[in-house]
């Protein structure tokens, strides 16, 4: 890396550039490497008997282990300048220009599948490292260059991600007042993934069932021919010339000192933008008629993951704050957020249905509506150089350096998604013939939100208010409709501060965290077809509503010396 830095005038100019080099490997086996036989009483009427006659009932063995090398570059330049407009007003604004390629394979064995001609498609010059087991006729397998791949990482590099910055700072009236205001565009870091040392290049063999007539017997292991494999799991798909995601990040906030106290009135907003998000392309309408009746785009393969851009998030929060920084002996800091992020997919998440990515959208589960924090320090004015008592060694022992600390935290609960589970009424899900169970949101008859006096831990929200899907379509609820518990916490201490000498110091503090024993509940069960649970809490502190959810009163007493 390299910066340079050049001032002149009212100007002062930064500027730069990164080059990075990472790679990755994975060198793991499976577990059948060797062989893997499982033995029952197939033979002799007793398991133990089989495996003493050397008579496996079943035997697989996995393909040999191939190294999974990943590496990329990343190119990064920068430019920015802080302008000194007037003596109340500083401008700062400039560019980032990133060039991040996808993650490719060192050893050619990257591939993914291709929506568009229904094909794999390999690395250029890699058709002699696929696997002699892959079926014939199942699937074709091509070079990428010949559909318009990269021939190195196989997803085109995203080369027109340049992100703007700028800030302003401006103290329209006093030295007490002064705001601020900012934007940027961001880009993601991390890089996507295509599938690396799998389908075509390593393919196992079938799973072998021993004959009755002419069976395998130990030492040997395995049949000297193995039946030909039928199908192959097929690698993920990926749009051509998939974006790398960002985020647009802008704020403005208001600061004004009054004595020792300052007041910040901030609005920050972050809204990511060509987020990743993976979809079913097999995935057929939902309808009454069942699935291996429907036509799909691929009638011969199973469900096919794709990786595309869409997703996306828009976070909106309103802070205000009133701080006091340490002195005279006191120091505060209370806070309070009002904040809502609607999103649809996080990255790698798929939609109930792809035909319907809309349908996604809602409150983010992790986000409350409401947070308050606050912290205060207190040192009791007494003792050397305090208000009282400050004369006398004995005076200061006994009542001087002692500090009064607490830290409370309060939000409002987490948006949550009610779930149902059943045999598959909207016939999408992949099958070879009977209907399979399926995790579905249930359709939604009215607010599942008891007031506050009926809640309970064994009925925190109505399960009236859900029922099942409508037969050939997906439920009607949305994702975040159950408000959860919120969490209330308030830790305190107290301590005592000895100064022997100017450079020996001695601490003693006692402390507690969530000091009133308050229960912070955990979430309700949220599948609403599992009676015994839906509805009901069953845990505290970590893994509930609130984001500082601590368990029952701890303890903790402190001794620190410093010299």
């Amino acid at each position: 890396q390299e910066n340079l830095s050049w001032s002149h005038g009212r100007h002062m100019v930064r500027g730069g550039m990164m080059w990075g080099y990472y790679n990755a490997n994975d060198d793991s086996s499976s577990t059948a490497l060797f062989g893997n036989m499982q033995f029952s009483n197939k033979y002799s009427g007793f398991a133990y008997a089989d495996f003493l006659l050397g008579l496996p009932t079943t035997m697989q063995r996995a393909a040999p282990p191939t190294p999974q090398p990943w590496q990329h570059p990343v190119y990064d330049f920068f430019v920015t300048d802080e302008f000194k407009v007037h003596p109340k007003l500083t401008i700062n604004f400039g560019a980032r220009y990133e060039i991040h390629p996808h993650w490719g394979s060192g050893n050619g064995t990257a591939s993914l599948f291709d929506i568009k001609t229904g094909q794999i498609v390999v690395q250029d010059g890699s058709l002699s490292k696929v696997s002699p087991l892959m079926p014939k006729g199942y699937v074709n397998v091509v070079e990428a260059s010949s559909l318009g791949y990269s021939g190195s990482s196989l997803i085109q590099t995203d080369t027109n991600n340049v992100g703007p910055r700028v800030g302003i700072a401006w103290r329209p009236f006093d030295q007490k007042t002064v705001i601020r205001a900012g934007f940027g565009v961001y880009y993601d870091i991390v890089p996507t993934v295509v599938t690396t040392a799998g389908t075509p290049f390593v393919v196992s063999e079938p799973s072998q069932t021993n004959s009755t007539t002419n069976p395998v017997t130990l030492p040997q292991v395995f049949p000297s021919t193995t039946a030909a494999l039928p199908t192959v799991s097929l690698p993920g798909a990926f749009k051509k010339d998939l974006r790398i995601p960002y985020s647009l990040q802008y704020n403005i906030t208001l600061e004004r000192q009054f004595g020792k106290m300052g007041i910040r009135l901030s609005y920050v907003g972050t809204g990511t933008r060509q987020g990743e998000i993976q979809t079913n392309v097999n995935q057929p309408v939902a309808s009454t008629v069942l699935y291996t009746q429907k036509p799909r785009p691929f009638q011969q393969y199973p469900a096919i993951t794709y990786t595309t851009n869409g997703g996306g998030h828009q976070y909106n929060g309103l802070t205000t704050e009133v701080k006091r920084r340490f002195s005279s002996g006191l120091l505060y800091d209370f806070s309070w957020t009002w904040a809502r992020d609607i999103g649809d997919l996080e990255r790698d998440q798929a939609p109930e249905d792809a035909f319907n990515i809309r349908r996604e959208r809602a409150a983010w589960e992790d986000i409350p509506a409401h947070r308050i924090t606050g912290d205060v320090i207190y040192e009791l004015p007494f003792g050397r150089g305090k208000e009282f008592l400050s004369r006398g060694r004995l005076a200061d022992l006994a009542f001087g350096g002692w500090q009064v600390m607490a830290a409370s935290t309060w939000n409002t609960g987490f948006f949550l998604t009610p779930q149902w589970s059943g045999p598959d009424p909207t016939n999408t899900r992949y099958t070879g013939g009977s209907v399979p169970t399926a995790t579905l949101r249930p359709n939604a008859l009215h607010n599942p939100n008891l007031p506050s006096d009926q809640r309970s831990v064994n009925n925190w929200f109505d399960l009236t208010a859900f029922g099942p899907p409508s037969p050939g379509s997906f439920g009607t609820s949305s994702k975040g409709v159950i408000v959860g518990p919120g969490a209330f916490t308030v830790d305190s201490g107290i301590a005592k501060n000895f100064l022997f000498t100017e450079r020996l110091h001695l601490r003693v503090e006692f402390a507690a965290t969530n000091i009133l024993n308050h229960p912070n509940w955990g979430n309700p069960g949220l599948t609403v077809t599992s009676l015994a649970s839906a509805g009901v809490i069953s845990s505290t502190g970590s893994g509930g509503g609130g984001l500082d959810s601590s368990g029952a009163r701890s303890c903790r007493l402190g001794v620190r010396l410093e010299w």
